[in-house]
């Protein structure tokens, strides 16, 4: 009877032994499958980052975009043979202080005129503060230099906020700018330091297009 029971626990245990390395095995493939998918999920999340990172411009790089609009004083849209188009070119630049601006220079056409040449220069809320008027001094290098009217009073889209943006006349710039040599952009803040932007020449290449479109 003794040797009985002891046969018996032996074969108890030695069962326990074999669940044991059973489950052992099960939970050690199951690790390493584990182990495999997160690390197949994570190379496919970063291809993908990285394919998306890929296909979006730099923060700096322009592209020109046209938008059909109605009469911007009236707001009233405008028959098809007199249709007002707006060309825009936008990018996005860093002041002297490494602050970010919305740079948008814009021109809008009507039965084949140009009516309307804009640049607007759009801060960070609470980043600067703008007073109005006041001129945008604009300079290339030794070249040449110039002081573009302020017309963000004028606007009536932008009167909730002036303080935070600056829109200028471009006309008397684009009329004249031939060279691609960079743009120095001085915009005069209410209570702090002038802040200056660099425009590149790949920007100013894109402006010239802007500048000949119909």
């Amino acid at each position: 009877m003794e040797r009985s029971a002891r046969a018996i626990g032996l074969s108890a245990r030695l069962v326990g032994v074999a669940w044991g390395e059973c489950w052992a095995r099960k939970w050690a493939g199951a690790l390493k499958r584990g182990i495999r998918q997160g690390w197949a999920i994570a190379l496919a999340s970063l291809f993908l980052w990285l394919g998306l990172w890929s296909g979006f411009p730099a923060p700096a790089q322009a592209s020109i975009h046209s938008y059909p609009e109605g009469d911007p004083q009236t707001g009233s849209q405008i028959d098809q043979i007199d249709q007002q188009v707006m060309y825009r070119s936008r990018l996005s630049l860093r002041d002297n202080q490494d602050q970010a601006w919305q740079t948008i220079l814009f021109k809008r056409i009507k039965a084949g005129q140009v009516i309307d040449f804009q640049l607007r220069l759009i801060s960070f809320p609470g980043q600067a503060e703008l007073p109005h008027p006041e001129a945008l001094r604009v300079e290339q290098g030794n070249f040449q230099q110039w002081e573009l009217p302020d017309q963000t009073l004028l606007d009536p889209q932008l009167q909730t906020v002036v303080t935070s943006l600056g829109q200028y006349d471009a006309k008397p710039l684009i009329a004249s700018l031939e060279r691609t040599a960079p743009l120095t952009l001085t915009v005069t803040l209410a209570d702090q330091a002038p802040r200056q932007l660099l425009v590149p020449p790949y920007v100013l290449r894109e402006w010239l297009q802007l500048k000949d479109l119909p």
